[in-house]
């Protein structure tokens, strides 16, 4: 096929719709600190919410690492997946999730959208985005259309 040849699209123009090419990420996210507790809470539960992409250190798993690098002392704040599941939430919210007409406006409206098992509600102003809280959801509880739970209607049972 000419278009799988390396080359063949090099004096092609692509054309993308507006919304693709929208200048429209923003500067910073931040996490609030009762966002940031209530996130580790729900990743050091037995059920992670966000296993298997992050998964805390069990005390177990502290015990031996201290054993290891005794004068190292854990901080359940800087533990690798806990840093790494705050910078996922921050990448996908710098790029604005709201729906396309809404993207650049700001309104007094707190939005959310679903990673893993967690809904992570937020709100935009002065075009900063302020992460307010971090709750788990049951997606048993959703209707499914196509393996896809259905979140955010008003008939979820």
């Amino acid at each position: 096929m000419p278009w799988d040849i390396p080359g063949h699209h090099d004096n092609d123009t692509i054309r993308v719709p507006s919304w693709v090419s929208q200048k429209d990420a923003l500067p910073t996210v931040s996490i609030t600190e009762t966002a940031k507790h209530s996130l580790y809470r729900l990743m050091s539960a037995p059920q992670n919410s966000l296993s298997p992409l992050y998964n805390i250190l069990s005390s177990n798993k502290r015990k031996k690492q201290q054993k290891l690098n005794p004068n190292t002392k854990y901080d359940k704040f800087q533990d690798d997946d806990f840093l790494a599941a705050q910078q996922t939430i921050k990448e996908v919210l710098a790029q604005d999730p709201r729906s396309t007409h809404k993207r650049g406006t700001e309104t007094e409206s707190v939005y959310s959208f679903v990673l893993g098992k967690i809904n992570i509600e937020f709100s935009i102003i002065n075009n900063e985005v302020l992460v307010e809280d971090v709750k788990a959801i049951n997606l048993d509880e959703y209707q499914y259309i196509d393996g896809i739970p259905l979140i955010g209607t008003n008939e979820e049972k």
